[in-house]
């Protein structure tokens, strides 16, 4: 149940950045678009083979949501990391 709610919330974060993708200039928006699409496809992959995969996961989200928030540079973008902490704090694996 744990994986599905990770992946529930990654999905959310991802379509976030998606949306914020609209209004900056070209370079930006394929940047954010390429990050996300990254972001989201390894997020699959940790759902998909979450064994063999295991240290990633703990890293994925600090790795690529700052690149994220820092790229878009949306002063409300630093909330996306509120639902990945709270989903990292209380996870029970």
């Amino acid at each position: 149940m744990v994986r599905e709610v990770f992946l529930g919330v990654r999905f959310l974060v991802s379509t976030y950045f998606v949306l914020l993708s609209f209004s900056p200039s070209a370079e930006t928006q394929s940047l954010l678009v390429t990050l996300t699409a990254l972001y989201f496809s390894i997020s699959l992959l940790l759902y998909i083979k979450p064994e063999a995969t295991l240290w990633i996961n703990k890293l994925l989200d600090g790795v690529f949501v700052p690149v994220l928030v820092y790229i878009t540079g949306d002063p409300f973008a630093i909330l996306s990391f509120v639902p990945l902490i709270v989903m990292h704090t209380n996870r029970d694996t």
